[in-house]
């Protein structure tokens, strides 16, 4: 499993950079295009969705159509909070409609990011996500929610500020270190 979501940077990675060479040659407004892909992503969701009857995608066994059928009702029973194990007072409703929106914004900050900026840019700060995730999560006032801070994860948030700045350094002295616009010295002629 480790593997397998190792390899699924690759063609996250090969997204963004097509995303950025397009950028440079065409107009298209980020907007557009996180519609576009959301529609694709909702539909091709609902197209792999009989993946799961294959033994070892989601259990050990698969699970049968009539298993799958009934997550998918009892999913939207569930955000219409009218199922049992989804209570009113649990805001399900909400919570899944607040988690879309943060989630649209993510997506759509992340085309400005590769439109404006560049893919190295957007898979840094994408990067930089998990760890300022985690430690906000251990802060004090989420009381009974919040979880304890390791050191593994200040580690991982230090390495990858580190090489953030290193980007940005690079960035930052690439530009000066440009040689000036000024003509090369001809040599003179021995006459």
């Amino acid at each position: 499993s480790n593997a397998l979501y190792f390899l699924a940077n690759v063609p996250m990675a090969c997204s963004a950079v097509h995303k950025e060479r397009r950028f440079a040659g065409d107009q298209v407004h980020v907007l557009y295009l996180t519609q576009c892909v959301s529609c694709y992503q909702f539909l091709f969701g609902f197209v792999l969705a009989p993946l799961q009857a294959v033994p070892g995608v989601s259990t050990a066994a698969g699970q049968s159509p009539a298993a799958i059928a009934a997550a998918f009702r009892g999913g939207y029973e569930c955000f219409r909070a009218r199922a049992a194990d989804c209570p009113p007072r649990e805001g399900t409703t909400w919570l899944l409609l607040g988690y879309c929106a943060v989630n649209f914004v993510l997506n759509t900050t992340g085309l400005v990011l590769t439109k404006h900026g560049s893919a190295a840019l957007n898979a840094i700060s994408y990067a930089l996500i998990l760890p300022l995730t985690t430690v906000s999560y251990s802060l004090p006032f989420l009381g009974a929610h919040r979880e304890e801070l390791r050191a593994p994860t200040l580690v991982g948030l230090l390495v990858v500020l580190a090489g953030f700045l290193l980007y940005e350094r690079d960035e930052i002295l690439g530009a000066r270190a440009l040689p000036s616009q000024s003509p090369a010295p001809q040599p003179r002629s021995a006459v």
